[in-house]
C-alpha cells in the first residue's frame, strides 16, 4: 500500500514538471528555422610572432544552419566548408637566397559555431547580435614556399597534409534579419572569430602538437566574416 501511494507521488511530480515545461515551452514560443549560409572571411593575425609579419586573405564559407528560437532568444548553430588564406613574410637568414620571399597557407576546415543569439524588435527588419564558441575541424592544410628574389629566382614548393586539426575560437558579431513572410527569412550577418587553442594530429608519425594562448609560439590568428543566409521555419507557426 504504501508502494502504490509512493508511485502516485512520484507519477504526481512528473505530471507536474511536464505541465511547467509545456507551459513554458509556450509562453516561450519555441520555433524552429533551418536555412544555409555562404560568404566570405578574411583570415590574418592580430600579432607578429617569431619575426614574421602576416597578411590576411580572402577565403569563403558555405553550409547549413539551425536556429532554435525561445522568443527573443535562440540557439544557433552551423556547419560550414571554410577556407583560410593567410601570407607571411619570414625572418631572413644569414643567406637570403636561401630564405622564401614569403609563404602562403591555405587551409580547409569544417567550422561548426554554437552562439547564442538575441533579436531585437518585432517587425520585418530585426537586428540580432550573438555571441560564443566556434569549433574548427580541419581535414587539409597546404603551404606554398615562394623564392623570387631577384638575384636568385626559384619555383614554389607546396607541401600539402591531410593532418586533422581540432580549433577553438571565441566569436561574436551581429546583423540583420528580414522576414520575407511567416516562414521566411533572409540575413545577413557580421562576425568575429578569435583562436583560443589549436591540436593538430600528424597522421604519419602519430605526434600531436598543441598550442594555446598565452604560449610563447602561439599565433593570434582571427578571421572577419561577411555572411548572407536564407531560412525556412519548421513546423507550426
Amino acid at each position: 500500500m504504501a508502494l502504490n501511494k509512493e508511485k502516485y507521488y512520484i507519477m504526481k511530480k512528473l505530471l507536474l514538471l511536464l505541465a511547467i515545461g509545456a507551459t513554458i515551452s509556450a509562453s516561450a514560443q519555441v520555433k524552429n528555422e533551418v536555412g544555409i549560409v555562404a560568404g566570405g572571411n578574411v583570415h590574418y593575425s592580430l600579432e607578429n610572432v617569431n619575426y614574421t609579419q602576416y597578411y590576411g586573405r580572402l577565403g569563403y564559407n558555405v553550409g547549413f544552419t539551425n536556429n532554435l528560437q525561445f522568443g527573443k532568444h535562440s540557439v544557433f548553430v552551423a556547419a560550414m566548408l571554410e577556407t583560410q588564406n593567410i601570407k607571411s613574410t619570414p625572418a631572413t637568414l644569414f643567406e637570403p637566397w636561401l630564405s622564401p620571399s614569403h609563404v602562403v597557407n591555405n587551409n580547409r576546415q569544417i567550422s561548426v559555431p554554437l552562439l547564442y543569439r538575441y533579436t531585437f524588435g518585432d517587425k520585418k527588419l530585426q537586428p540580432f547580435v550573438n555571441g560564443g564558441p566556434q569549433f574548427g575541424f580541419g581535414f587539409k592544410r597546404a603551404t606554398t614556399f615562394y623564392y623570387d628574389h631577384d638575384f636568385f629566382p626559384q619555383e614554389p614548393i607546396t607541401y600539402e597534409k591531410k593532418d586533422l586539426q581540432f580549433n577553438l575560437s571565441a566569436a561574436l558579431g551581429g546583423g540583420v534579419k528580414y522576414n520575407v513572410n511567416d516562414r521566411v527569412s533572409l540575413s545577413a550577418e557580421y562576425r568575429q572569430s578569435f583562436l583560443m587553442y589549436s591540436k593538430t594530429r600528424d597522421k604519419n608519425m602519430d605526434n600531436k602538437t598543441t598550442v594555446a594562448i598565452g604560449d610563447d609560439d602561439f599565433v593570434p590568428y582571427t578571421s572577419s566574416y561577411l555572411l548572407v543566409g536564407a531560412a525556412v521555419k519548421i513546423g507550426k507557426k
